[in-house]
């Protein structure tokens, strides 16, 4: 990376795009772990996407920072498939035998007793990504409780949903459709106007219906009403706590916000 610094302009852009294209493709092959976050990534122009790419491949960001201090209890709540290592999971998903994820145990966050809480023990980080949208407001509070009550003093809850504010300025700016991709088309179908595929976004389909939309500030309201968390802050792509797919499984869609348990 530092090399950068004594050659030429025109050979700097030509070598910033060979660098980009190989942290694309491969996260670091070029960049000693400890130079990642250093300030000379700044020379290269890396957009978020790529900086919270690479820390993803490199196990960085906020995964680094809970790893090197030994906060290494992880819950993901409502994890579906996903079977990410690290992480204690539930959901209230009844798998066939064998084929539920690693440390998965079937679990309702919404109704679960202060016994069943108390089964789970304690951890450094409760992740939801991509679930909190699925519960009403009212709910959405029971479960911010619940998460608040399996947290350690200090230790993190992770929320991302897809950022109403992104999807309105995507329907505004006639992408909606590109920003939807192929999701969701078996229910709205290809040729259904841009207001479908922008209601499909608020809505879901109907396994997995979305009860809420958020964005930054609708997450931050919520986790200041129940009084049980701090320091909430926004995790854009190129915040140095951002990493994929540890914090964004969305990049495109998601709103992340990390806050802190009293």
């Amino acid at each position: 990376m530092r090399y950068l610094n004594f050659v030429k302009p025109s050979k700097k852009i030509k070598m910033k795009k060979w660098i980009e294209s190989l942290l694309n493709y491969l996260g670091y092959v070029l960049i000693k772990k400890q130079t990642l976050f250093d300030s000379n990534l700044s020379n290269i122009n890396l957009s978020g996407y790529d900086l919270a790419n690479a820390r993803g491949k490199m196990d960085g960001g906020l995964q680094k920072i809970l790893t090197d201090n030994n906060k290494e209890r992880w819950l993901d709540v409502g994890t579906g498939g996903n079977d990410a290592d690290g992480f204690d999971k539930i959901d209230i998903i009844d798998f066939p035998e064998g084929r539920a994820p690693k440390n998965y145990r079937r679990l309702d966050i919404i109704n679960c007793s202060e016994e069943e809480l108390n089964s789970l023990g304690k951890y450094d980080l409760v992740r939801m990504q991509h679930v909190f949208e699925h519960f009403t407001p009212e709910d959405g509070l029971k479960v911010l409780k619940h998460c608040a009550f399996l947290l350690n003093p200090n230790g993190y809850i992770l929320i991302s949903c897809p950022d109403i504010d992104i999807v309105i300025k995507n329907y505004l700016n006639g992408n909606i459709r590109q920003l939807n991709g192929t999701w969701g088309l078996d229910r709205i179908g290809e040729d259904a106007p841009d207001s479908f595929y922008l209601s499909v976004f608020c809505h879901s389909v109907l396994s997995e219906p979305h009860l809420w939309c958020y964005n930054a500030e609708g997450i931050i309201f919520q986790l200041n009403k129940t009084k049980q968390f701090y320091d909430c802050e926004i995790l854009a792509l190129d915040n140095h706590k951002s990493s994929i797919p540890f914090t964004h499984n969305r990049p495109s869609q998601d709103v992340v916000v990390l806050a802190k348990r009293k």
